[in-house]
This record gives structure tokens, C-alpha cells and sequence, in this order.
């Protein structure tokens, strides 16, 4: 669709997901009063600025995988850093394992979150149907596909199942 949310699209690597001790690395101090931080992903900063484009206080980040089981977090927490880095703060919901039972409670904190910008990690609605209503709650959603292993028929129908016009756009995970 021309002009929609959906033309972009977002791409990661493998390096998204470098253990949380790198990813975050703690600061090397080049003297007692100095302290460099250790560069930011590129990757996920792009992520970060192209997602500000369109207004949002609420993300989905959607995908699973065998290959890589915390993808989808990898990318959440780092886009966690990159706000944090830029003055910002990130909410952070794990509802990987989300069960029915908690959907409401899930769906109003989603719907009372307005100052801060909040971030759901969900599996892919094949995996948990609570996925769909919960992502159809937040304002926006980018999807994270593992490459040889997430289906273009499952994306699709995720896609098609959560809303269209939700997607900002895809995270390419690759696996090492």
C-alpha cells in the first residue's frame, strides 16, 4: 500500500543479539572523572529512529524462534538501551508466555500507558492466539522474522490476523 506504515521496512542482523554483558558493555573508564560509553548497535538505533516516525506510546514486537529464543527480547531491550540513550525511557512488557487468564489486566495497562512508550514482546499468534487481541491493543507493531526459519505464510498471516495497518515494519534476525 502506497504511503502506508508498511513501506518501510526495518532490518537487523545477528548482532542484535549479542549477550545483554556486550550489548549493554559497561563503560571503560579512560580516566576517574571520564567515562566512554561503549558505541550503541547502529542497527538498533536506525530501528529506534525510523519507529519514531509515526506516533505511537504503545509497540508490539511479534516473532518466535527455535533457532533463537530470545530474538524478539534481544531486539526490545536494545531498542530499551537506545531510548534510554536518547533521553528517553521504554517500557518493557514480556508477554511471551501471556496466558488468557491475564489478557484483560495486559489490555488496560496497555490502554493506561500514556506518558511513557511501552513495548510488548509477543510470540507469533500461531504460537499463542492471545498474541492477536493483545497487539490489536497497542498502537503499533514491528514484526521479527528469523531467516530460514519463520515462514512467509505464517508472517503473512500474523500480519493479516493483527492488522496491516498496525506493521511499522519487519526485524530481520539472522541466525549465527
Amino acid at each position: 500500500m502506497k504511503g502506508s506504515r508498511n513501506d518501510s521496512r526495518l532490518e537487523g542482523t545477528g548482532e542484535l543479539l549479542a549477550p545483554p554483558s556486550q550489548a549493554m558493555n559497561s563503560q571503560v573508564a579512560a580516566s576517574p572523572q571520564l567515562l566512554m560509553p561503549v558505541r550503541l548497535d547502529p542497527t538498533l538505533q536506525r530501528i529506534w529512529v525510523r519507529s519514531q516516525m509515526s506516533a505511537w506510546t504503545t509497540l508490539a514486537i511479534i516473532g518466535s524462534s527455535a533457532k533463537i529464543p530470545e530474538g524478539t527480547m534481544s531486539v526490545a531491550r536494545g531498542l530499551a538501551r537506545v531510548a534510554a540513550e536518547s533521553g528517553g525511557g521504554l517500557g518493557l512488557i514480556d508477554g511471551r508466555n501471556l496466558e488468557l487468564k491475564h489478557l484483560a489486566q495486559v489490555q488496560a495497562r496497555l490502554r493506561s500507558t500514556v506518558a511513557r512508550q511501552t513495548v510488548v514482546v509477543l510470540p507469533l499468534p500461531k504460537e499463542n492466539p492471545v498474541t492477536v487481541s493483545v497487539a490489536q491493543a497497542c498502537d503499533a507493531a514491528i514484526m521479527c522474522i528469523v531467516l530460514g526459519e519463520t515462514s512467509q505464510v505464517v508472517a503473512a498471516q500474523s500480519v493479516e490476523q493483527i492488522g496491516r495497518d498496525r506493521f511499522l515494519g519487519t526485524v530481520i534476525l539472522r541466525p549465527r
